[in-house]
């Protein structure tokens, strides 16, 4: 697992990221990430991307998480379907009702 952060200074207004992808969405797709999950707070978006090894299993999650002071970004790469399927089955009530 990689974790980078990075100080945000002067950020322009980020409304219209809900209306256009930003360049880097556009940039993952091209290199076979796909966008999970995308969602914004107030002026914060955060992205969620996720990339298949070829065989249907998750090899890669990258999250990236925008407020207006800092840019953090997350990096894990593997066998993660295996990863969290052994998670659940280790602790398949906690999965269910999601963590605490």
């Amino acid at each position: 697992m990689e974790v980078a952060t990075y100080r945000v200074h002067d950020l322009p207004d980020l409304s219209g990221l809900r209306k256009k992808a930003p360049d880097f969405e556009r940039h993952l797709a091209r290199s076979g990430w796909s966008l999970t999950i995308k969602a914004q707070e107030d002026n914060s978006p955060s992205w969620l991307f996720t990339r298949s090894d070829g065989q249907g299993g998750l090899s890669n999650l990258l999250v990236v998480d925008l407020d207006d002071q800092e840019l953090t970004v997350v990096r894990m790469d593997g066998r993660l379907d295996r990863v969290f399927a052994e998670a659940v089955a280790e602790r398949p009530k906690k999965a269910a009702l999601g963590a605490e």
